[in-house]
């Protein structure tokens, strides 16, 4: 089975969060970011893997995911870059830690 991001199965492209990021501070749109994290499917939490439970507007069901969420548009936001990308690296872990418990379950 090919796992997909939530934002491909919504018909959007993946966005490479941590390649924007990481270019000089000049080069980086804060607008288009700003509006890509304002939106669950476009956002960080939404590049990860569709099988994520969310709700019906595409926020995570884990509290703390959805937590890490709203964290990293506050860090796009404040065009914080390092905390972005640090919040990005907590995102990614607990998406893996969600989907190796999913794994489980189905077994």
């Amino acid at each position: 089975m090919e796992m997909i991001s939530y934002t491909e199965s919504q018909g959007n492209s993946w966005f490479d969060w941590s390649y924007e990021l990481n270019k000089p501070l000049k080069e980086i749109d804060w607008d288009v970011l700003e509006v890509k994290a304002g939106y669950w499917v476009t956002c960080a939490c939404g590049n990860l893997c569709d099988v994520i439970p969310r709700d019906s507007i595409g926020r995570p069901i884990d509290m703390g995911l959805r937590q890490l969420g709203v964290d990293f548009y506050d860090a796009i936001y404040d065009t914080n870059p390092s905390d972005a990308l640090s919040i990005l690296v907590m995102i990614e872990s607990r998406s893996n830690e969600l989907i190796l418990e999913l794994s489980c379950e189905s077994k």
